[in-house]
């Protein structure tokens, strides 16, 4: 019987429950923002067509613009009061 050899190595990360918050808030800060509106459209695309069977026409636009910094902040006071 032959050995099958690999040809991608398993690689995983292991980390906290308690750190995923900070570690998905500095990935997604780290992306450009034309890459993060791109996942956001492909999200809402697809749960629109999970929950209705089909993505809808016209869906309401609202952008709300916010400096990079002050979003960071934010989440960080927000994990230090979940620590307490």
């Amino acid at each position: 019987m032959e050995t099958k050899v690999r040809k991608i190595a398993m690689v995983f990360n292991q980390v906290k429950m308690e750190d995923e918050d900070a570690l998905d808030i500095d990935f997604w800060l780290d992306q450009a923002p034309e890459d993060r509106l791109k996942t956001v459209v492909s999200l809402r695309e697809s749960y629109f067509t999970w929950l209705n069977g089909s993505f809808p026409g016209k869906v309401e636009r609202v952008i709300t613009l916010r400096k990079s910094s002050s979003f960071r902040a934010e989440c960080n006071e927000v994990e230090k009061s979940a620590s307490r």
